[in-house]
Parts: structure tokens; sequence; C-alpha cells
């Protein structure tokens, strides 16, 4: 006899496996991500006071750091970095701002197994699915070469200085959390 409710709210079906990732700069998708790990750190202060035996802390400044494994997907993503390096623009011209080329990395949970996921038109996601956003990443050296015969992998250290969480996963509003 079936309820319409899921019955066991942490079955093997709920477990989520990641989906994709994308490195973006400016809404264009320069890479596909296949493995990332990413910290935020919040740097604490120790504040001792006189008569008391515990140490406390006292929140300082936040750092961002990961690395990325990708599949290259074009040849954009050298281009940022390879005319930073070379001071010069997209069109050849010096650049008057030597600011470092400035990305965003989207993480995306996407599981099609999790019980009542929605899709649109797109086939994206629109429940059941997670999506961050690391703002600000700096990519600090570029790999450069290749394997034969295999696809072009690379592996690359960066900084963040912000992380968004655009949507949350939410639980669907037909569990029975009190079933087995």
């Amino acid at each position: 006899m079936s309820t319409g409710y899921i019955r066991n709210p942490y079955s093997p079906e709920r477990s989520i496996y990641g989906r994709s990732g994308r490195v973006l700069r400016d809404g264009v998708w320069l890479a596909n991500v296949t493995e990332i790990s990413a910290t935020m750190t919040i740097d604490r202060m120790e504040v001792r006071r006189a008569g008391d035996y515990w140490v406390q802390y006292k929140a300082g400044e936040f750092t961002g750091e990961g690395s990325v494994s990708f599949d290259k997907v074009n040849s954009l993503f050298e281009t940022e970095f390879i005319n930073y390096i070379n001071g010069v623009d997209t069109n050849g011209q010096a650049l008057t701002n030597r600011a470092l080329p400035v990305f965003n990395l989207m993480i995306n949970l996407e599981d099609r197994g999790i019980p009542n996921i929605q899709f649109d038109e797109q086939g994206e996601a629109v429940s059941g699915h997670e999506s961050i956003i690391l703002e600000c990443v700096n990519f600090w050296s570029l790999p450069v070469g290749y394997t034969m015969t295999d696809l072009l992998s690379r592996d690359m250290d960066f900084t963040f200085r912000g992380i968004r969480l655009v949507k949350a996963i939410v639980d669907p509003p037909n569990i029975d959390v009190n079933g087995c």
C-alpha cells in the first residue's frame, strides 16, 4: 500500500554524487571540472584572559584555496593566462591594467537518481540540485603538455575570495520522516 511518501529520507537513493563543474570567465564556459576540492578558512586569534585557563578565540580574516582537475574544452583558458603573462589583451594590445585574470568556478551536485527530482525544459535540475559558485578565483600556474590518446586533463591550484550558494538541496515535501 503506497501512501505517496518516501518512507526513509536517508535511504541509499538519497545519497548524492557530484554531477558537474565548470570554469567560467565572464559567463563563458572554459573547462569541464572533473574533480574539485576547496576549503574556506576563518583565521582565528587566541584570546587569553587573566585568571582563565581556557584559551578563547576571536574570528579573523577569511582565506579560500583549493585544487581542481578539469578536461580541456578549448584554448580560451590558456589564452587568458598567456595574455596576462605577456602583458597583452585578446587583440595583442598592451594591457593598461595588469590585474590577474579572475574566474568563477561553478560546482553542481545533480543526481538523477534522487526521488522526486524535477527538471526544466533544458534538462537542468530544479529540485534535488545544489549549485555553489566560488568567486574571484585566481590560478597561479598553467600546466602545458599532454599524453597522446588521452583526454587533455589539467590539475591546478587556486585561491578564491568569495562563495555563493546559488541553489540548495532541500527535502521534497512528501517525505515521511517517521517511517522506517
